[in-house]
């Protein structure tokens, strides 16, 4: 993640992690963690959290009308 007036960028994810989802509120992006689990990683830093009740090898399509469903 960058700043839109620039300034040095900074990991949101894991080294190898592609989180593409962005939920629409910016605070969370979606998207396989290392083993392949659907999680929520906070926008600002911190752990992830995993997605509950969902099997691995799972893909993130769409975000909720309500913003926290996927």
């Amino acid at each position: 993640m960058q700043d839109i007036n620039g300034g040095t960028p900074r990991a949101v994810t894991p080294e190898g992690v592609l989180a593409d989802g962005v939920s629409p509120d910016g605070t969370f992006l979606v998207g396989p963690d290392p083993d392949g689990r659907l999680a929520l990683f906070p926008a600002d830093g911190g752990a992830a959290r995993l997605v509950p009740g969902l099997d691995s090898g799972l893909r993130f399509v769409q975000w909720g009308e309500d913003g926290r469903s996927l």
